[in-house]
């Protein structure tokens, strides 16, 4: 009964946001590094043409600001440290799981462990 209706739900919740949060982090980080890649071909390109300088300058400042607020939400959401603490939190329940099904210490039983100067 307990392990249907709280342990399970408390599982799923954690494994839920550690996917979440996996996931977030991944694209985003993902994102800065193939928008930086792309900033320095583009520069490259330009500077190697004749081409309108204005034209690179505008796609440089908008990649720049692009990447800038990408790293700015990955540092206010916290994803990464979120990610690693809520996958340990549901790796811990799982643990604990395991210890009380196997009837393990601390989930053993007490009677057999009550020292013998207090009887």
């Amino acid at each position: 009964m307990y392990k249907e209706n709280r342990f399970k739900p408390q599982l799923l919740w954690y494994d839920n946001k550690a996917r979440d949060n996996m996931l977030r982090f991944r694209i985003l980080r993902i994102s800065v590094i193939v928008l930086a890649l792309l900033m320095s071909i583009i520069n490259a390109v330009g500077l190697a043409g004749n081409n309108d300088m204005k034209e690179t300058q505008l796609f440089t400042a908008i990649v720049t600001a692009v990447i800038l607020g990408l790293t700015s939400l990955l540092q206010l959401t916290k994803s990464q440290e979120d990610w690693i603490l809520f996958r340990a939190t549901a790796e811990r329940l799982k643990s604990e799981y395991q210890l009380f099904m196997h009837n393990a210490k601390p989930y053993s039983d007490t009677i057999n462990t009550i020292p013998y100067h207090s009887i």
